[in-house]
């Protein structure tokens, strides 16, 4: 026969167990709530930044217009036949910066309409949650534009350098 008192010590957590389980109850409960905090942060400042966000871009793309007006405003074949260079030759650069500046107009494209697709949708609950869900591709697409523009710069620096 067992020993009646013994029975009531199989099923008894030890303090060290039941210490385990608040701390891992706690540790759920905390990770939870951080995640609920970073949700509302990002949330809710998604109408200031997708409209902060479109401002820069288009800001941007004023910008590149500009420094590709100018660019074009150079008389090339002036400069060409200062260097005595015949008719077609020095124009190998062109062919660049016409890529470079196609590769940067379609980053920017992609990236201003899906943040006016975002900005169009009326504010509220489903706008922030839009904007949660597209921030990452949406800030890839910046950086990915402002690397362009970088590159864009540096090689009409270099064709105007020559």
């Amino acid at each position: 026969m067992e020993d009646p008192s013994s029975s009531g010590d199989k099923d008894s957590d030890s303090p060290l167990s039941i210490t385990s389980n608040i701390l891992s109850i706690l540790t759920f409960t905390y990770a939870i709530l951080a995640s609920l905090f970073l949700f509302s942060a990002t949330v809710r400042s998604a109408d200031a930044e997708i409209r902060q966000l479109l401002s820069q871009l288009r800001q941007t793309a004023r910008h590149i217009d500009t420094l590709c007006s100018y660019f074009q405003e150079l008389d090339l074949i002036a400069d060409q036949d200062l260097l005595g260079l015949g008719p077609g030759e020095g124009t190998e650069m062109h062919e660049p910066i016409r890529m470079a500046l196609k590769d940067w107009r379609r980053t920017n494209m992609i990236v201003t309409a899906r943040l006016e697709e975002l900005n169009r949708v009326k504010i509220g609950v489903r706008r922030r949650v839009g904007w949660w869900l597209e921030r990452r591709e949406v800030m890839a697409g910046v950086e990915r534009g402002r690397s362009e523009k970088e590159d864009l710069a540096a090689l009409l620096l270099t064709y105007l350098l020559r």
